[in-house]
């Protein structure tokens, strides 16, 4: 694997078996290092982390100085979206529970405020907030009358209140604070992996964990649904992309939290194994712990070689995965995430053949012809994973 995630974990303060010491590894980067490293670090959401660790280590005087103050910068950057965070979800926190709607807060406020050393050195981005679906509407009423407005969506609504798993709200109004608001009412996406898969969603909910995030308590998930929510997040919402991910998890596995019987429940009855497996899996190559070998059931040998040369670990961000039409392709990445070849085969015929009530509300108005030649646009419409190969000149 790649060094550059082991020694960006290092020096964000998680022991990633890197030889020596941190001191001589700060010793041995050169300023090309530095130079490469610190962007990094930005964009994975690790400087905060790393300019608190060399600081409270005692080893912030072997980095160079336009370095150190570039990172003491982020740090303050960070405070200050971590604090305007806070008080955005005092705000809709305060007025969910006078509706009073049901929620739970995802994510990165409440798993910095559970498991970091400092909370407020976890680059945070938005505000993930999950409701049951029968209060979605209401939800989303709540958010336009606090001052946000959704994102405009090239889906028809009807489409994403039915088959989507969240709308994002950006703040519109004086009012609120310039926060962006993820609405969630499931926990993943996209819809066909949610029918392929058996996501206890309501026990998920049913169990909450209270974290006070800012002046107030605030329900999340308990640690061993939070790791079995972020490792299918990380799996199935990015491709296991990006090392925030990374150390989420790994903080809340080694905080001693998690309950390894009951995930391993989950994971059974939901068939989600090969992504919880992957997720640990990478954590161990980068960070050396033991962590996937708690899993009970891991997928079988030929699969497990076929998560790693597929989904193998990065850093870049693809940002493919955020577009919109992204049901509109046959994902061979997200299809190995299933258990097994007869699942895969179950999701790829929804792919392939979706339901009625999907062809209606994607194609909405539907052209002459009805459903039956709105899925024939859409068979012709499948994009696929692999792009094709330019042509050599002649």
């Amino acid at each position: 694997m790649d060094r550059t995630p082991r020694l960006l974990i290092a020096l964000a303060g998680l022991d990633a078996h890197l030889p020596g010491t941190l001191e001589q590894t700060l010793r041995d980067l050169d300023p090309a290092t530095w130079a490469a490293l610190l962007p990094l670090a930005r964009a994975e959401g690790l400087a905060a982390m790393i300019a608190a660790h060399l600081d409270q280590s005692g080893h912030a005087t072997l980095v160079p100085p336009a370095v150190c103050d570039a990172l003491r910068r982020e740090r303050r950057t960070t405070l200050i979206n971590y604090t305007i965070h806070t008080v955005a979800l005092d705000q809709i926190g305060a007025a969910l529970r006078a509706a009073p709607i049901p929620f739970r807060v995802l994510k990165g406020l409440a798993i910095a405020q559970a498991v970091y050393p400092i909370p407020t050195t976890r680059a945070i981005s938005d505000l993930d907030l999950w409701v049951p679906p029968a209060h979605l509407a209401r939800a989303a009423a709540l958010l336009q009358e606090l001052g946000y407005a959704p994102v405009p969506s090239q889906l028809p609504a009807a489409f994403v209140r039915t088959f989507a798993k969240e709308i994002v709200f950006v703040p519109q109004g004086a009012s609120a604070p310039p926060a962006l608001v993820d609405l969630h009412w499931h926990p993943t996406a996209p819809w066909w992996m949610r029918a392929t898969l058996r996501i206890p969603e309501q026990e998920l909910f049913a169990r909450p964990y209270p974290v006070q995030i800012g002046r107030h308590e605030y329900q999340t998930l308990d640690p061993t649904a939070s790791l079995y929510y972020l490792g299918l997040h990380a799996g199935i919402g990015h491709r296991f992309q990006g090392l925030r991910w990374l150390i989420d998890i790994a903080l809340l596995a080694g905080a001693g939290q998690v309950e390894w019987p009951r995930l391993n429940r989950l994971v059974t009855a939901s068939g989600t194994g090969a992504i919880l497996w992957r997720c640990l899996d990478l954590l161990d190559q980068t960070t050396g712990s033991r962590y996937a070998a708690h899993l009970a059931r891991p997928p079988r040998r030929g699969h497990r070689a076929l998560l790693r040369r597929l989904l193998p670990a990065t850093l870049s961000v693809d940002l493919s995965i955020f577009d919109p039409e992204q049901e509109l392709r046959v994902p061979l990445e997200q299809l190995i995430l299933l258990p097994h070849p007869l699942a895969m085969a179950a999701a790829l015929t929804r792919l392939l053949w979706p339901p009625a009530q999907w062809i209606r509300l994607r194609y909405a108005p539907l052209p002459a012809g009805g459903v039956p030649r709105a899925r024939l646009a859409h068979l012709a419409r499948l994009r696929h994973l692999a792009p094709r190969r330019p042509r050599p000149a002649t």
